[in-house]
């Protein structure tokens, strides 16, 4: 009701109940898309790292065995986990 700029103190209790309850909605809805941004954040460094981590097993691998296929496996991942970093920047 802030935003209609009506005071409170003048609306019958039924509409100062309803008044609160929506504003107590806005503030539930607000803490969930906050959590939803952090969760996706989170998801995202996860699977960028995921990726790393893959590029340097294929990378080890590579040094002692070598491979075309590691090699290219190894390039992949590094896009991969670039990629992902690329949408995390994006939602920032």
């Amino acid at each position: 009701m802030e935003r209609l700029n009506l005071d409170h103190s003048t609306l019958n209790p039924l509409h100062k109940e309803a008044a609160d309850e929506i504003t107590r909605l806005r503030q539930l809805l607000s803490e969930s898309q906050k959590r939803e941004k952090e969760a996706r954040a989170k998801a995202l460094e996860e699977a960028a790292a995921y990726h790393d981590d893959l590029a340097a097993q294929h990378a080890a691998s590579h040094e002692h065995v070598v491979s075309e296929h590691h090699e290219m496996m190894e390039r992949q991942h590094t896009r991969f986990a670039a990629s992902i970093r690329a949408l995390q920047s994006e939602e920032r």
